[in-house]
């Protein structure tokens, strides 16, 4: 059974993977996941709450999707856990890019990258933030400059000119809203793509919450002919490329899309052969 930690400081015996605000440094809270089973044990002095029920000092209990943990101030979802424990694994998580006007009076999420793209979010065990060209804004105390990348948590703020501020955990709910694109790996070829996260390896495709049943499917991607295949492996529901729907193999190309479930879809775009790279971009109901 895996399982993961949480802390307030990357001090002391140096293995937590979340820092939580409200924790002391002596306090953790440790979640245990198998398939879509999570339990949490409270190793803290604080109070923490799940389901309404105080959860004390040495407790353990399971959490239920859509619930959420009171600990302090803090409120922790099912959700939460679930994303934390699939970044750790490493699945492939989806980026989302922001459009920042000059004046930083309106700030534009887009499922995949623009001309006017200045930012790239990616949500996992911290936020990254990579500049993509040079606003006029502050993250940590570093000014966002093109090429800049910062590392952070989801309680900072992207700190605008003009005082305006971007809260990264309203922009995570956002972004989960929106739905995101997939950044594939030159060197990997082969992915699986699945709504369970058990059934994954590193690098692979997790499907955002809301597909129920069991999916898994295989996309093999040829970076240089700028085509694949996709392979159905299990499926409880169908599964479409186009208007056409796929039992077993389809061939892809270009632009095409593999609709998976209502609002969930796959849109392939295989780059040139030169550049030998390919995005997936991923869109979510909300």
């Amino acid at each position: 059974m895996a399982r993961r930690r949480w802390n307030r400081s990357h001090s002391g015996d140096g293995k937590a993977d979340i820092i939580l605000k409200n924790l002391p440094e002596t306090d953790r809270l440790m979640a245990f996941r198998y398939h879509d089973l999570i339990l949490l044990k409270n190793y803290s002095g604080q109070n923490v709450s799940v389901r309404g029920r105080p959860l004390v000092r040495g407790g353990f209990c399971r959490i239920y999707p859509g619930q959420r943990i009171l600990i302090g101030d803090q409120v922790l979802s099912y959700q939460e856990l679930a994303q934390y424990f699939n970044a750790k694994k490493n699945v492939s998580l989806p980026e989302i890019f922001i459009r920042v006007t000059k004046d930083a009076e309106q700030v534009q999420l887009e499922r995949s990258r623009t001309r006017e793209s200045a930012l790239r979010v990616t949500f996992g065990l911290k936020v990254r933030v990579k500049a993509l060209r040079d606003i006029d804004a502050e993250l940590k105390g570093v000014r966002l400059k093109a090429g800049t990348q910062v590392d952070t948590t989801l309680e900072d703020k992207i700190i605008f000119h003009n005082d305006t501020e971007l809260d990264l955990n309203d922009l995570r709910r956002r972004a989960r809203a929106l739905g995101g694109r997939f950044q594939l790996k030159a060197s990997k070829s082969e992915y699986l793509v699945s709504n369970d996260p058990s059934r994954l390896q590193a690098d692979d495709i997790l499907l955002s919450p809301g597909t129920a049943g069991d999916v898994l499917l295989k996309i093999f991607c040829d970076y240089d002919r700028r085509i694949g295949t996709l392979e159905v492996i299990e499926a409880d529901r169908r599964i479409m490329v186009g208007d056409d729907p796929v039992r077993t193999t389809a061939e892809l190309k270009d632009g095409d899309i593999i609709r998976i479930d209502v609002g969930q879809v796959l849109r392939c775009n295989f780059w040139s052969a030169s550049s030998r790279r390919s995005e997936t971009s991923f869109a979510a109901s909300s």
